[in-house]
């Protein structure tokens, strides 16, 4: 079977089996955006992320990750909510309103390979942000968005809302172009963040970043969250490219994490906490975290009340 053939066979069967979109590029190393996280690191915008630097090789060039690599298949997932939290309510960030998408994801390219595995013998390495490797640039790569200045991936069909998949794979296959920036003048997701993380167009600055400082952080939140007790949606909900995209149904609402309000999170026990909330990504932070992101946001807000949602 010829590439062409057989890139087209990939992404047909990426579709039938719930992907959102497939894109496929060349194996090979990212040295400008390499350069680009070399700077951002040297800047200390990675915070206490300090896992960014490790690996070096492997993160910037897929062919140390995976021997004999030849080209790269993304693959996106839309997650944009059918609903929103009240603004009243304790916020979550809307790729964790549901089942952890990594167990969902990695399930489906299971089932990918597997069918490509009908049509050529092949290696492959699968992943869903579980290695260093650097999927947003690898998406742009493959023609399926670009980077905002967010800095976060931007598709005009889904705008910011997507989860990236990437299988690496040891045969050549029919690569795509990639897309050109269409962003423009919009800078609504730079005016959008609260606490100034988005530094300068394309670059974010951990340190000031809610969501580092409710999720990654090892330590208790030392800025202001507003009423954001795990991650933050400021900016992704001010990409007027995310006005566009239509809601999903494969990340269903846990249930309650809509409903909650401070008095549920204040008063939730860690049984009730890991019942409801097991294998979520809620989880990485934890309901001990959580709760005292939340004490932080009622002490600042009894003394001095913010414009947060």
């Amino acid at each position: 079977m010829d590439k062409r053939t057989l890139s087209l066979l990939i992404k047909q069967q990426a579709l039938q089996l719930g992907f959102d979109d497939c894109g496929i590029a060349e194996a090979k190393a990212l040295e400008q955006e390499g350069r680009f996280l070399q700077i951002w690191l040297q800047n200390g915008y990675h915070a206490g992320m300090d896992y960014m630097a490790n690996h070096w090789d492997k993160r910037t060039d897929p062919t140390r990750l995976m021997e004999g690599a030849r080209s790269v298949i993304c693959l996106l997932s839309n997650y944009k909510p059918k609903q929103w939290q009240s603004p009243a309510h304790p916020q979550i960030a809307a790729y964790a309103y549901g089942p952890d998408y990594h167990r969902l994801l990695k399930e489906k390219l299971h089932l990918l390979k597997s069918s490509i595995n009908t049509h050529t013998r092949a290696n492959m390495r699968l992943f869903t942000d579980t290695a260093p490797i650097l999927e947003r640039a690898w998406a742009v790569r493959a023609g399926l968005g670009w980077i905002g200045k967010s800095s976060l991936l931007i598709t005009s069909r889904f705008g910011p809302y997507t989860f990236i998949s990437v299988i690496l794979i040891n045969i050549e296959l029919a690569y795509d172009a990639p897309m050109e920036a269409q962003c423009g003048d919009c800078i609504h997701c730079i005016e959008a963040c609260p606490t100034g993380a988005l530094c300068a167009p394309y670059t974010l600055d951990a340190r000031r970043c809610i969501s580092y400082h409710t999720i990654e952080s090892k330590s208790p939140c030392t800025i202001n969250p507003g009423s954001n007790i795990f991650g933050c949606n400021h900016c992704i909900r001010a990409c007027p490219w995310g006005d566009k995209t239509h809601s999903t149904t494969l990340f269903t609402p846990l249930p309650g994490i809509l409903q909650n309000t401070a008095k549920d999170w204040e008063k939730m026990s860690l049984d009730d906490f890991n019942q409801h909330f097991a294998g979520s990504a809620l989880q990485r932070a934890g309901l001990a975290k959580i709760q005292n992101t939340l004490k932080l946001w009622n002490r600042r807000q009894k003394n001095a009340p913010q414009n947060f949602l």
